[in-house]
């Protein structure tokens, strides 16, 4: 019989950190480069570290969830840190009635609440995006990707 043992889990999963922590670190400095600018890779490996702890501490595990959350906290320029966060986001966050998707759920419409500029680029999945009605304003405007019904 195979049999994984606990210390090869723990290798195998800190090699996945890693790995996604990467990706993240990449996908910021393309995506968001003049966000991410003023941070040497050591500053921004740092920030996306404590984005990840902070998620994996209210339950947010998957990367793209994680990933959502990150880019969440850049949108509204916070530091990744429960003592940091307004309290509508902490509260989004600590909510233990929700799931990682409803925490998630929330965050985005605490968000797009207090939002002085669009949230909708910092919305990566369908699950998050507001459902807006055919012939909209916000149904026709360019490069927005909420689902529309008529």
């Amino acid at each position: 019989m195979f049999r994984i043992r606990r210390e090869q889990r723990e290798h195998f999963a800190d090699q996945a950190r890693a790995d996604f922590e990467a990706r993240m670190a990449e996908y910021f400095r393309e995506e968001w480069f003049e966000t991410f600018t003023p941070l040497d890779d050591a500053a921004l490996a740092d920030w996306i570290r404590r984005g990840v702890d902070l998620a994996f501490q209210h339950g947010i595990e998957l990367e793209e969830h994680v990933a959502q959350l990150l880019a969440l906290l850049v949108f509204v320029e916070a530091e990744p840190e429960p003592e940091r966060l307004d309290a509508g986001f902490e509260a989004a966050l600590g909510d233990s009635q929700l799931e990682a998707v409803g925490k998630l759920v929330a965050v985005v419409e605490h968000v797009r609440a207090n939002a002085k500029r669009d949230v909708a680029p910092y919305v990566f999945f369908d699950e998050l995006r507001p459902i807006v009605a055919e012939g909209t304003e916000l149904e026709e405007r360019e490069g927005h990707e909420a689902e529309v019904r008529p």
